[in-house]
């Protein structure tokens, strides 16, 4: 890889964690169709990259929120048992897609998230369910529908583990619309879960030799700075613009994947 091509990767991770940030997305969603994309990386080592800059981010991002005590542990932690088992067939079959099967899914994931955040989650109160209390899962709040809350933290281990991206996408609108979590402490929880999903993931791609450190470790960099940027960013952007820059990142993520699907 010459050096051009690091620079590159680092730059637009760099956009992508700051996106991510702002859109409270996570960079690894905009970093595989960037990487994929300008960059002309082969999909399969994009996604492998990706799932590694998620470990680190989210391990950073996760140890913040519990100093101050946000994720509600015992939840991720039951959750986490879907989402690795997800994560491992997510990425097991993923080796098995060609890049344009695989760039088809992951314009569909886009569309997906794109209408789940632009209609919203509202929180709402739901009924405890036995379950959760006997594990002792609310205090404060109740959690209701355990059991379907863990089929789809399996679907969003698949997910995470197939593209390289954090599974929030489908578990936040999940646990706060389905469980009756708190949406701030469902995205803290989330954000402790993936950095322990995307171990999983990225044990396979090792192995399978689609990571290279050369290419992680600027794409790593990248969205970590990016990340860092958002909150300074974040207060001069009005609503309007931020959902501007959403529709206008996501839209193009969109037709670089279809585009890779149907070349």
């Amino acid at each position: 890889m010459s050096v051009e091509h690091i620079i590159a990767a680092g730059l637009v991770s760099i956009v992508a964690g700051l996106l991510g940030s702002l859109l409270g997305l996570g960079g690894g969603l905009f970093v595989t169709p960037m990487l994929s994309g300008p960059l002309g990386m082969p999909v399969h080592r994009a996604v492998a990259a990706s799932i590694v800059a998620v470990i680190a981010t989210s391990s950073a991002g996760g140890s913040g929120y519990l100093k101050r005590g946000v994720p509600n542990v015992r939840l991720g932690m039951l959750l986490e048992t879907g989402t690795v088992i997800g994560a491992i067939a997510g990425t097991l079959l993923g080796g098995t897609l060609s890049p344009r099967v695989l760039s088809g899914i992951f314009a569909v994931v886009l569309v997906y998230t794109a209408f789940s955040l632009l209609r919203g989650s509202k929180e709402r109160t739901v009924a405890a369910d036995p379950l959760a209390k006997w594990l002792g899962l609310g205090d404060t709040y109740a959690i209701g529908h355990i059991r379907l809350g863990l089929v789809i933290s399996v679907l969003a281990g698949v997910v995470s583990g197939l593209l390289g991206v954090g599974g929030g996408i489908v578990l936040v609108p999940a646990m706060v619309a389905l469980m009756g979590v708190p949406l701030k402490i469902a995205t803290a929880t989330s954000t402790f879960m993936i950095g322990i999903t995307g171990v999983a993931s990225a044990a396979i791609q090792v192995q399978r030799g689609n990571v290279d450190p050369i290419l992680a470790a600027p794409v790593i960099l990248g969205i970590f700075i990016g990340a860092s940027l958002g909150p300074r960013v974040a207060p001069k952007i009005t609503p309007k613009m931020l959902r501007i820059f959403f529709l206008i990142a996501i839209g193009l993520s969109i037709v670089e994947m279809a585009q890779k699907a149907i070349a």
